[in-house]
């Protein structure tokens, strides 16, 4: 018998992407356009901790950073402590790590651009007065650019300016 996928509206919920002290991250692929999208649902009543999330990933356009993505309108009426995000379809260091050919560690012309693409995405958000607060193998997703993996930051970003409230 075929198991039945958990689906909203034209949306079908995937596999589980991670999951955190705030939030649990699963990827949704539209039915029709085959497009993928991940969501950020936080737990408990962290609507707070969403909306600061949201304002300073919106400031953030950047090849290294995870794009935040329009929430579908089938989303807006179910919660208002979610965030859309890109779907880094490669996983995570982590689980890149984890992999038995990898045991020995990672070959070298990989560290050096992923070191390259994480240096680079920290100095961006830096110039944006953001820093980040949860940098871990879990929150570097990898992503499929013309025939290569390249890294992305997601996880805890604050602002260090003030008056943003963090």
């Amino acid at each position: 018998m075929a198991e039945s996928k958990a689906s909203i509206k034209d949306w079908v919920k995937g596999e589980g992407l991670g999951s955190g002290t705030f939030a649990v991250v699963t990827s949704l692929t539209h039915r029709l356009s085959g497009e993928q999208i991940a969501i950020k649902t936080f737990k408990d009543d962290r609507s707070e901790i969403c909306q600061k999330e949201i304002d300073l990933l919106k400031k953030c356009a950047h090849k290294n950073v995870v794009k935040l993505v329009p929430i579908p309108e089938e989303f807006k009426l179910i919660s208002h402590k979610i965030i859309c995000m890109e779907c880094c379809r490669e996983g995570n260091l982590r689980k890149l790590l984890n992999q038995p050919q990898n045991c020995a560690g990672l070959p070298e012309p990989i560290i050096r651009r992923c070191l390259a693409n994480i240096g680079s995405a920290l100095e961006y958000i830096h110039r944006q007065n953001v820093i980040h607060r949860d940098l871990k193998p879990e929150n570097i997703v990898m992503q499929k650019v013309d025939d290569q993996v390249s890294s992305h930051q997601t996880g805890a970003v604050a602002s260090t300016r003030p008056e943003m409230g963090l």
